[in-house]
Parts: structure tokens; sequence; C-alpha cells
């Protein structure tokens, strides 16, 4: 809860907002304590497409190389996934799914899980840690407040905010199933 305290130390943070994001941060944490036990794992900390691209090998084949490693180390595996849909989800209080970056997420998630199945309880925790990855952006503006000023984090921003994470605290995100693992030929 860390992005939170540097939000409520905001000096654009009104009285108002103030409840709402504690409320707000209060059921996401909730929420995903009562998932139960999530995988645990060394996590890149801020896994979108700005931070990789896909490169060939020699042998043709394509490999994502990541970069900007500066939020790395220990983690939940859901929160490492969901980072790649919150940064496709329009981050708006109108924010709709495209087809196009649905169809990214379901690339994304199904190619991850034909190498390692996610469990139940990571599945369930993905949606509630893409509010949680908003949060943490909003206490990185905050907490940067003494050398970006407070234009960085102004009070209609916030509000909005608000309504956009009361929004996801709904957001269900789709999870592909993992394919069925071929057999080599025999």
């Amino acid at each position: 809860m860390r992005p939170l305290q540097h939000l409520l130390r905001a000096p654009t943070l009104t009285a108002e907002l103030r409840p709402q994001f504690e409320a707000l941060g209060q059921r996401l944490h909730d929420r995903i304590l009562a998932l139960g036990e999530l995988t645990q794992v060394l996590c890149h900390g801020d896994a979108h497409s700005d931070n990789n691209f896909v490169t060939a090998r020699d042998d043709g084949t394509l490999q994502a190389v990541f970069f900007d490693f500066d939020e790395t180390g220990p983690g939940y595996l859901a929160y490492e996934l969901a980072v790649y849909p919150w940064w496709l989800h329009p981050r708006s209080v109108d924010g709709a799914w495209s087809a196009k970056d649905l169809t990214r997420w379901g690339h994304f998630i199904t190619a991850y899980q034909a190498l390692r199945p996610l469990g139940e309880a990571d599945r369930a925790a993905l949606a509630p840690f893409m509010a949680v990855r908003q949060f943490w952006l909003l206490g990185e503006y905050a907490g940067r407040v003494p050398v970006w000023g407070s234009q960085a984090i102004p009070t209609d921003y916030l509000q909005r905010q608000v309504k956009v994470l009361q929004q996801w605290e709904m957001l269900e995100l789709p999870v592909c199933s993992p394919p069925a693992v071929r057999q080599p030929a025999s």
C-alpha cells in the first residue's frame, strides 16, 4: 500500500478525494488477500509493450527482449502479467476494450499459459492487479511532485482517477484457457 501512501501526501489531493482513494485501496487490498496464496516470482515490474521489443534470433525464431529494469524485484506473478492488459486498457471512465487489444491480450496470455499454466487464484488476481498498477502509477507521480511539481498530478486528474478505479473494481479480464499440449508425432 506504499503507492497509496505517496498519493495521500499529494498536495493536490483534496479532503473529499482522500477517503475515496483510501476506501478503493482497502477494497483492492482485501479482495486480493481473499484470493489466498498467490504465486511469487522475480518480476520485471514494468513489463508492458514500451519496455520490450521483439527481435529475430539467428535461427529466425522470434524472442521478446526486455529493458528498463528499475522496477525489478520480488512480487506476484499476477501483478507482473496484469501490467500488460493495464497498458492496453484505456484509462478513462468510458474506456472499453477494443477488439485489437482483446486479441493482443488473448495472444499474450494464451502464449504464456502454453508454457506455464496459471493457478485459479493467480487468474482471479489479474483484474484487481490492473487497478493496483494504476494506484502504483498515481503513487509514482505523487512521489515525484517535489521534482516535477504538482502539475504532474492535478486535482481534476485525481477526480477522474477515482471514477476509473471504481469502474475497474468491476472489471472482468478475459483469461483464455491454456491450449492443449501438442504431443510429438510418433
